[in-house]
């Protein structure tokens, strides 16, 4: 049995032992889950949450991608697994690129807001400035963290988002926008 598969059947207590024993920890499922991947999908948080810790005791990577291009943390952001992300976020798990992009052109910021969660947009704005790396990168539909935001009604992660303004992702969203769409915006109400 992998460490994968220990996983996807719960069984906790067995992939401790495999851990310990020294099985493959970024060995993945038939699907191309790794298992830092899936313990963002345990439905006790923090057992998934510990068994994360386990894995990434023994050196898991939390860079290595799904089929759909998708990493462990921008898994734990999609999901809203603020302390997952925060345990991936921690300096010596930051061994990727924050600001890798999945198949959609989506960094872990896009999928932050997609969470819907400002909490969760707050620690990747605050580990990507960290990292001096900027916050609006476009998709391959030319949304950028703060214009999906826009467009799905999160006005709580846009105001995350533009408190940050590392790199004027507020101002780089409204190129484009005539300048009545900006006077709305600057006033807060939104007009398509």
């Amino acid at each position: 049995m992998s460490v994968a598969a220990a996983l996807e059947k719960g069984n906790y207590r067995h992939l401790d032992l495999l851990v310990r024993a020294g099985l493959n920890v970024d060995t993945a499922t038939e699907r191309g889950q790794t298992p830092l991947i899936l313990c963002c999908y345990i439905e006790d948080e923090s057992r998934g949450q510990h068994c994360a810790h386990l894995l990434l005791s023994r050196g898991a990577d939390v860079g290595l991608a799904d089929p759909s291009g998708r990493n462990a943390l921008m898994h734990a952001c999609l999901t809203g697994r603020r302390r997952l992300a925060e345990l991936y976020l921690q300096p010596e798990c930051v061994d990727f690129d924050l600001n890798a992009r999945d198949k959609d052109g989506n960094t872990a910021l896009h999928h932050a807001v997609l969470s819907g969660n400002p909490g969760m947009v707050r620690s990747m704005t605050r580990a990507l400035g960290k990292f001096h790396l900027g916050t609006s990168e476009p998709n391959t539909l030319g949304l950028t963290p703060y214009g999906l935001g826009r467009k799905l009604g999160f006005q709580e992660c846009c105001h995350v988002l533009s408190e940050g303004g590392n790199d004027f992702s507020v101002q780089k969203y409204l190129l484009g926008r005539n300048c009545r769409s900006c006077i709305r915006l600057s006033f807060g109400c939104w007009c398509k």
